[in-house]
């Protein structure tokens, strides 16, 4: 009978597990990091952010943050990057704060999740926190890149500008050289 009964709730447990994956695609797709944080902080009750390694906040979170908080979350920052860890959880001042680095690809440092919830912290906030590394770590990852797109055609921009002041102002073969770097070619 016994069980019968904690397979029961194993299985619920695994069904709100997938549910919960499935909403924070769902979020991401919406809007990016900032609908999952919102959901995040709603779902657990928890004050979540994303923070770079120095503590300062990369995507602000949903709800003010206090004093403590922000202490509680940059200590966790400072001993996820000096030790070196997969994960901190940090218990102090009735507060809990738990840090997950996101994923980030080769020349980006990836910012880090950090929740702040009043202790007892709920017991599924931790591997919740894990799941959600994953669509945050891809919609952080999304936008990073547009933003680099977008600099990139703002500077390509700006280039060819110059070099159009160049050819106005007969200076056609440094015009030339610059816009032979140019792709695709000027005529």
């Amino acid at each position: 009978m016994h069980g019968d009964l904690r397979a029961g709730t194993a299985a619920v447990g695994r069904i709100r597990r997938a549910d919960d994956v499935l909403d924070m695609q769902r979020a991401a797709r919406k809007g990016g990091t900032g609908p999952v944080l919102r959901w995040l902080a709603g779902r657990t009750g928890a004050t979540v952010l994303l923070m770079n390694s120095a503590g300062t906040p990369a995507h602000p979170p949903h709800a003010p943050l206090g004093d403590a908080e922000r202490g509680l979350a940059l200590r966790g920052a400072r001993e996820l990057a000096e030790r070196r860890l997969g994960s901190v959880a940090i218990d102090q001042d009735g507060l809990t704060c738990i840090v997950l680095p996101l994923d980030g690809s080769r020349g980006a440092a990836a910012p880090l999740l950090a929740a702040v919830v009043p202790r007892p912290a709920p017991p599924e906030l931790p591997l919740l926190l894990a799941d959600a590394t994953s669509v945050l770590s891809l919609s952080w990852l999304a936008e990073h890149t547009r933003r680099k797109q977008h600099r990139l055609r703002i500077a390509e921009a700006g280039t060819r500008e110059a070099v159009l002041h160049l050819l106005l102002n007969g200076h056609t073969s440094a015009a030339r050289q610059i816009a032979g770097a140019l792709r695709p070619a000027l005529p």
